[in-house]
Order: structure tokens, then C-alpha cells, then sequence
């Protein structure tokens, strides 16, 4: 997937009202040819941003997917 195609999906992600956490999870998950859907779910709970700000995206919270 390129980086254009990632963007376009992100965007994608975004109008169907998923956390940013959650967009960029599915699509980074899909460019490594992963699927969990357990893993889309918990990271549900990052939405909102760091300390939910809403300003930073809360995946870089995670250490791992």
C-alpha cells in the first residue's frame, strides 16, 4: 500500500467516525498484511488523544500491536 493509498483509506476510516487510534491501527495493520479485530477494538479506548485532549493521536501511547 502506498502512502497515498494509506492516506486516502485514513480519510475513509475517519468519515465512518472511528478514533484516530483505531484508523491508524487498521491501516497499518492492513499494510503489514495483519487482521485482529480485537486489537481494532482496544484501541477504541486511546480515543480522544493523549490524557484526552484531543490533540495527540493516543496510539503513541502504545508500546506494541
Amino acid at each position: 500500500m502506498r502512502p497515498n493509498e494509506m492516506r486516502d483509506k485514513a480519510i475513509e476510516l475517519f468519515k465512518q467516525r472511528l478514533h484516530c487510534s483505531q484508523v491508524l491501527a487498521m491501516v497499518g495493520m492492513e499494510k503489514l498484511g495483519i487482521s485482529d479485530p480485537s486489537v481494532i477494538k482496544a484501541m477504541g479506548a486511546f480515543g480522544g488523544g493523549i490524557g484526552g485532549a484531543g490533540n495527540i493521536c493516543g496510539v503513541l501511547v502504545v508500546p506494541s500491536v
